[in-house]
């Protein structure tokens, strides 16, 4: 081992061994021997004399330690145990008054046995004991008395009959020990009935410190049938065994190993670099700016995984006077179901998932959430849904991260925000922003559990769709003054001039001009600050809206623009197949050629909007507003326009064949040229419509007033594809 590797050591021993301080010898006793349903409330009392000695070795959470990217809203309570084929393990305990937890067994790597059977339970799945209640499967409030479940850990081989929660003990072939894992994640306060815990005040937020009074009893039975509760561990005892057996410094190596690169297997500390800042100001795609990208974190050897999360994450360097802005939309959640630390029925279907956390991290071994004192107090770089949620599903969370100095004030510029701390000692390290999708409903297919491809962005966006996060790099003070969506572009053209050549040799005061003059320069070529439009803004449906901004040919599939300001903008043959423009603005935007197939655009609104041929092929307009718009040569061949208000508007040209129409108003329209085969306009309105009679023939046109249509223009003709022909 050389000095370097042996001060590291020596660093992480001394992390642990401030965790479990005040390690002292303990007494060892004879083996009690239980009941054959062992109570639930635990005892304490010397050591036993049969490993592992006592149950629940170790506390993991912020409260006591802080490392392997924890969050703040949860705790983990850890113990061994031996792999054999004979023995049972049979844990009772009381369910907790808690948002999450799960009980999940690993082999002697701290990896997940899939090969020998079931491996976990999460708290919905316990069946109750007899006379017992799951809280996660009644509707009622969290019970008055306190409800016990019962869980078993063999081997197939000696699974008791009568077993009702059954784990697999992983095969033998992994190691001597396994590992059992008890999850709690926002537990209330108290976290148990008062009849069972006692009247008793928690000196910790969130109350860990009473969750801990009644952890599940475990009981060991050999193959002779003998039975031997174990006590619960003290904090010393616990730190005695962590420090003293194999078993504990094998845990101590897992926890504490900094070999690991962290979430981000792949991806050296040193390799966490900025992107590449490229001179784009003759793109014709335009600069892109400064984002960041985020993925599912590849690592393997992450010790003892969730089986029920799964993270999406990005690494980021900050420089002086800059923040990072991620904006997401989140899943909806029961963070208002009591103070959102209560049990709740699960699964539902108004409910996406279970619980949902933004946490900034540093990308450094022991890979800590960040923890800064503001003003005298402690303040955590971990969210939950309850601080981040939004009361519509559909709007977008923005955070910022910022050293505490940086903090932006509110403002209506910003927009209602989440703010994150990074470290101001650290304040140019790696980080990571890391959310966090516990327990997905299965209905529910954007869930980062449901990323196969790791550690690849486009694989992320594909699973994610309207839930991948955009974060990018802002400089604080554009940021203040422009808001969150328009300060990464104007951030983006200060780094493509900084990084011009030959100014190095320049005043801060000729370096400044030569700055505002490159901009300037930018653009020149783009319009003025008022035109610079982020995408993802526009896509993210920001405060700052796309009014007039240049989308010519995007690239948009499958984009969540409900409700997107959009008038004035130029969507020249853009890709919007697929989309959600339901009460958009596109009010005299240009959309020639664009491709609109299969958008759910109910209550569009774009009066005298350009829409020539542009494909509306089977798109939902129902109710949509048209009003004296271009749509001539346009496909809306089997598209919904139920109740649309096309009054005035272009159809010459335009292919309608299967569209329903019913209860449109056409009124003034020019359907000159245009194809009706099997249309539906039963119960519109084509008051001075021009139309030809022998075009309504062939479409339905029942309770239809033809009396007052007006003669076709002689302009056009159609054509089999439907886009008009000039004559």
């Amino acid at each position: 081992m050389s000095k370097s590797d042996s001060r590291k050591t020596t660093t992480i021993l001394t992390l642990v061994g401030a965790l479990f301080v005040g390690a002292v010898a303990a007494g060892v006793a004879a083996p009690s021997h239980a009941a054959e349903s062992p109570s639930p409330n635990p005892v304490s009392g010397p050591l036993d004399a049969q490993f592992p000695y006592c149950s629940w070795w170790v506390e993991t959470s912020t409260q006591n330690s802080n490392i392997l990217y924890p969050d703040t809203s949860a705790a983990y309570w850890t113990m061994p145990f031996t792999i054999n084929d004979t023995s049972v393990i049979t844990l009772r305990g009381y369910y907790p008054d808690a948002r999450y937890f799960s009980l999940q067994v690993y082999d002697q790597s701290g990896q997940l046995d899939t090969s020998v059977g079931a491996t976990g339970f999460t708290d919905y799945q316990l069946v109750p004991d007899a006379g017992s209640v799951n809280p996660w499967q009644s509707q009622d409030p969290y019970p008055s008395d306190g409800q016990t479940y019962s869980l078993t850990i063999s081997s197939s081989a000696a699974k008791p009959t009568d077993a009702t929660n059954w784990l697999s003990m992983p095969s033998s072939a992994t190691g001597a020990i396994g590992w059992l894992m008890m999850r709690v994640y926002m537990p209330n306060d108290p976290p148990y009935p008062t009849s069972v815990l006692g009247d008793v005040t928690s000196t910790q937020s969130p109350p860990f410190d009473l969750v801990a009074k009644l952890l599940p009893t475990v009981t060991l039975t050999g193959a002779s049938s003998e039975t031997d509760t174990l006590p619960q561990c003290s904090s010393t005892q616990g730190a005695q065994l962590m420090t003293t057996t194999d078993a504990g410094r094998d845990l101590t190596t897992v926890l504490t190993t900094s070999e690991s690169e962290g979430i981000f297997e792949s991806r050296s500390v040193a390799g966490v670099k900025r992107p590449d800042v490229r001179d784009c100001t003759d793109d014709a795609d335009g600069c892109t700016v400064e984002s960041v990208d985020f993925v599912r974190p590849t690592n393997k050897q992450t010790p003892y995984p969730n089986a029920d999360s799964a993270y999406i994450a990005a690494s980021y360097t900050l420089e002086r006077d800059e923040a990072l802005v991620v904006m997401a939309r989140i899943p909806t959640t029961p963070w208002n179901v009591g103070d959102g630390s209560v049990p709740t029925v699960w699964p539902q279907d108004s409910l996406e998932m279970r619980y949902v956390s933004f946490c900034s991290y540093r990308q450094q071994a022991p890979y800590p959430v960040v923890e800064v004192t503001v003003d005298g107090s402690t303040v955590w770089g971990c969210s939950t849904d309850v601080d981040i949620h939004s009361t519509d599903p559909d709007d977008v969370i923005v955070t910022i991260v910022t050293t505490p100095a940086n903090k932006p004030e509110p403002s209506d510029v910003l927009g209602d925000f989440v703010w994150l701390p990074i470290d101001p000692k650290h304040a140019s390290a790696p980080y990571v922003f890391a959310i966090r999708n516990m327990l997905p409903n299965a209905s529910f297919a954007e869930s980062a559990t449901n990323i196969e491809k790791t550690d690849d962005a486009a694989a992320a966006a594909a699973v994610l769709r309207s839930y991948y996060p955009v974060a990018v790099i802002c400089d604080v003070e554009a940021l203040e003054k422009l808001g969150p969506t328009e300060c990464a572009s104007a951030h983006h053209r200060s780094r493509i001039c900084a990084a011009s050549d030959g100014d190095a040799d320049l005043t801060p005061k000729e370096r400044a001009a030569r700055l505002m003059a490159c901009i300037r320069e930018i653009r020149a070529e783009e319009g003025d600050v008022d035109g610079i439009r982020h995408l993802a803004g526009c896509m993210l449906k920001q405060r700052s809206d796309c009014t007039g901004m240049s989308l010519a040919r995007a690239k948009l599939r499958e984009a969540s623009l409900n409700r997107a300001r959009l008038a004035h903008a130029d969507l020249t043959n853009a890709d919007l197949r697929d989309s959600e423009l339901a009460n958009a603005v596109l009010h005299n935007a240009v959309a020639r050629g664009a491709d609109l197939g299969g958008v759910k655009a109910s209550a569009l609104q774009a009066h005298n909007a350009n829409l020539s041929e542009a494909n509306f092929a089977k798109a939902v307009l129902d109710r949509a507003s048209l009003v004296e718009s271009n749509l001539s040569g346009a496909s809306l061949n089997g598209a919904r326009a139920v109740g649309s208000d096309l009054r005035g508007a272009d159809l010459t040209g335009a292919d309608l064949r299967g569209a329903d129409l019913s209860g449109a108003n056409l009124s003034g329209a020019d359907l000159t040229g245009a194809r009706l085969d099997g249309a539906n306009l039963s119960g519109a309105t084509v008051h001075d419509a021009a139309v030809d009679a022998s075009q309504l023939a062939s479409a339905t046109t029942t309770a239809v007033d033809t009396s007052t249509i007006r003669p076709p223009t002689t302009c056009c003709k159609p054509t089999t594809s439907g886009v008009r022909d000039s004559t």
